[in-house]
């Protein structure tokens, strides 16, 4: 019979000591003692054991040829051999989980690596705009602090000169209200006698603004008087020559007075002095000139038309003629007029003014 212990699952051999739990199952001793410490039942049937129970066994052994005792000491060693290799497979595949679960972990590792590596590329970046920002924000900062300080210098500019303001232009009643309110003090002090250098400089520039306005008047004054002078002289000679001309209109329009022709011509007077007139035909132009003038100027008529010294046109008619058309001043004479003498219309003879251009248009329509 080959018995074995069912904890170790070794035979028994003569070496080996075995106890017995009082159910009576054999196990080796070092075996059930180690089992106790673990659970106080049996390894087999699993009633309560305690160490006082416990009884050791001892055989008696007789050698027999047949039994070999290294056979059984060899399939000991393989079984606990295989034992131990399932034990190590086991291990084998309990690592090889924690491999997986590694591996898994290490996969997602690197993706949460990879992930906040990308977090963190954002987060520079995001940090260096942000420090931008404030750089900016700080300049900002430094500009709205001076604006602020510079606001309120203005604000206080602006009080203060408010209340100059006051002083120089309101009543005397707000102006002691203003004084008033100030108190006593250095600041009060200092607040008066800036505005009475205040005043001293707005009496100073009104006065000079006085001084020069009054220059200005009596310089506007006298040359108000020169311009009126002036004026007057103006008007009285126009007035003298208005009447000087009604005189020549009326000796010039008198039926009485009688037209005189020169024997010279006169186009070579001054012609400041005279008015031309023309009179249009059907045949050609025959510009007629009156002097209009002093009762000693005479009245030049030139003709420029052949056909105007056979008129016999009285001379109320033609003298009435010449004061209307008289509107234009007396042509200069050109190089190649030509002067002739015949009847000038007038009821009397006279050297007529062939103009250049009239000779021309003759010779052409010939």
């Amino acid at each position: 019979m080959r018995a074995f212990c069912p904890i170790c699952a070794d035979l028994f051999d003569e070496d080996s000591s075995m106890v017995a739990p009082p159910c009576g199952h054999v196990f080796h001793e070092n075996c059930l003692l180690k089992w106790l410490n673990e659970s106080r039942t049996c390894p087999d049937c699993r009633i309560r054991v305690t160490q006082e129970k416990i009884i050791k066994l001892y055989f008696g052994v007789q050698k027999c040829g047949s039994f070999n005792v290294e056979n059984a000491t060899a399939e000991n060693e393989i079984n606990c051999l295989k034992v131990k290799l399932k034990e190590k497979d086991m291990e084998l595949k309990k690592f090889q989980n924690e491999k997986n679960q590694l591996v898994s972990y290490c996969e997602k590792a690197e993706n949460q690596v990879s992930k906040l590596e990308q977090e963190k590329y954002e987060n520079e970046s995001e940090i260096n705009n942000l420090k931008l920002k404030l750089k900016s924000l700080s300049k900002l900062e430094v500009k709205v602090q001076k604006l602020e300080q510079r606001n309120a210098a203005l604000i206080n500019d602006l009080e203060h000169l408010d209340h100059v303001r006051t002083i120089v232009s309101a009543s005397q009643q707000d102006v002691e209200n203003l004084m008033n309110s100030y108190g006593n003090g250095p600041g009060a002090v200092q607040q008066i006698s800036i505005f009475c250098s205040v005043l001293k400089r707005e009496l100073r520039q009104v006065s000079e603004a006085k001084a020069q306005l009054q220059n200005e008047n009596a310089s506007l004054k006298k040359d108000f008087g020169l311009v009126n002078q002036q004026l007057k002289n103006v008007l009285r000679h126009k007035e003298a020559h208005d009447s000087s001309l009604a005189k020549e209109i009326k000796n010039v329009s008198s039926p009485k007075r009688s037209l005189t022709v020169p024997d010279k011509p006169s186009i070579a007077e001054d012609h400041g002095s005279r008015q031309g007139c023309y009179r249009r035909s059907s045949s050609s132009l025959t510009p007629i000139s009156v002097p209009v003038g002093d009762k000693k100027r005479k009245m030049d008529v030139v003709v420029l038309d052949k056909e105007v010294a056979t008129s016999s046109r009285p001379v109320k008619h033609a003298t009435s003629l010449v004061a209307a058309n008289c509107v234009k001043s007396s042509k200069p004479k050109d190089e190649d007029s030509v002067i002739q003498t015949g009847y000038n219309g007038l009821g009397g003879h006279g050297r007529i003014l062939i103009r250049a251009s009239y000779l021309k248009l003759k010779k052409r329509r010939q």
